[in-house]
């Protein structure tokens, strides 16, 4: 009897749940990377390694074990940062995936800052350091009043904080970020100004092919101050964290003007980090913030979007995302098939709302729970989401 047909897939909580059962329906056997043995894909796969996700070393090891008994066809994660230990492992197995170093440039915001600029993408001032004596001399320097504190490597707003006065920056304000991240530096940033006039942050996912760059989605983040938008600010009776994301709206609520200026400024960025030259086609997420001079890129992810984005509210407006994805990894050729059973909309003017609860102090975005609200209103998908919060009804 031949060996199993098999794809590792990194993470296995909630929001990749999707993939996990995906995976086994269409015939192969599952084999997840997380370090909880017991996390909710453990129950589908095969093979569970109870690892670190960003532990590259040690799934490296495993590889011999698990070729031992299956034939790895694909490796992937989808709505999880690991994509840099899928990368190294799929080079490593040749199998298909993105070249690590792209990978290890989109992992470390310093890196990733320095390639933009060089490729004259406009980027927030800043600079890394690995003391804090040294960070608080460039911020008398450069006459810092507000700036952003940031791990170099890690997400969910674990490490990161808002300056608002110098005065305020402390020792374990940057020990906090440093303890964050794997590298011994510390991000300092000029702040930016968002928009006031409507949501400033998105997501927007895209897709990549043969030197061409096709817009697959984008979502309004929800974060602190866009509550008083949508008259959400009395469920809260204290100041929300900065950098923590309260949910999203599917699709965004900008118009076709903004749309082109981010799509302009994406395939800029995704240039700068070879994305036109892939052979296969490849998943490229960014994160936007909207300011006076226009769109700026925050960050750049070769994967699909989490907090409920790619895993739910996609889908929900008739979308396959992740279907997708995994045929990707696969090594299957995009094809207009491709497209429309995966990427594109088959209910596109329903509106889809997520929230989190937000009636206690997060102190970034891991852990949470959040509920659902649809509808062709807006408003209305609102109120459905916030009635599901109320009678904590969560996905």
């Amino acid at each position: 009897m031949g060996k199993k047909k098999a794809i590792w897939l990194f993470a296995g909580g909630p929001m990749q749940e999707v993939a996990a059962k995906r995976i086994t329906e269409l015939g192969y056997s599952l084999i997840i990377t997380d370090m909880n043995k017991e996390c909710i894909c453990a129950k589908y796969a095969a093979l569970v390694l109870p690892y670190d996700t960003f532990d590259v070393e040690s799934n490296l090891n495993s590889i011999d074990k698990i070729q031992k008994a299956f034939d790895l066809k694909a490796v992937m994660t989808t709505a999880a940062d690991c994509h840099y230990s899928v990368n190294v492992i799929a080079k490593k197995l040749g199998l298909p995936g993105l070249d690590p170093e792209i990978s290890k440039i989109c992992r470390n915001k310093h890196l990733f800052r320095e390639v933009m600029i060089k490729s004259g993408v406009y980027q927030p001032k800043s600079s890394s350091f690995s003391d804090y004596e040294a960070s608080l001399k460039y911020v008398s320097q450069n006459k810092l009043s507000s700036f952003v504190v940031k791990a170099t490597d890690n997400s969910g707003s674990r490490g990161f904080n808002c300056i608002e006065k110098a005065a305020d920056y402390t020792q374990e304000i940057f020990n906090d970020a440093k303890k964050n991240g794997t590298t011994g530096l510390v991000i300092i940033e000029e702040m930016l100004i968002p928009i006031k006039h409507g949501v400033a942050e998105l997501s927007v996912e895209t897709l990549w092919c043969n030197g061409k760059m096709y817009f697959l989605n984008w979502v309004d983040r929800l974060f602190r101050n866009d509550l008083a938008l949508f008259n959400l600010e009395k469920f809260t009776d204290f100041d929300l964290p900065w950098g923590v994301e309260l949910g999203h709206i599917n699709p965004s609520q900008h118009d076709h003007k903004m749309k082109v200026k981010i799509i302009d400024e994406i395939y800029s960025s995704g240039c700068a980090l070879g994305f036109d030259k892939l052979k296969h086609a490849a998943i490229l997420k960014a994160d936007i913030m909207i300011t006076d001079r226009g769109p700026v890129i925050l960050e750049l992810t070769p994967r699909l979007s989490g907090g409920w984005d790619s895993s739910l509210s996609s889908r929900l407006r008739g979308s396959d995302f992740v279907g997708g994805l995994i045929r990707i990894a696969l090594g299957e050729t995009l094809t207009l098939e491709m497209w429309y059973d995966h990427f594109s909309f088959q209910d596109s003017a329903l509106n889809v709302v997520v929230l989190s609860a937000f009636n206690f102090k997060p102190k970034d975005c891991t852990g949470r729970s959040f509920t659902v609200g649809t509808d062709y209103n807006l408003q209305n998908a609102f109120a459905k989401s916030m009635k599901n919060l109320t009678n904590n009804i969560y996905v």
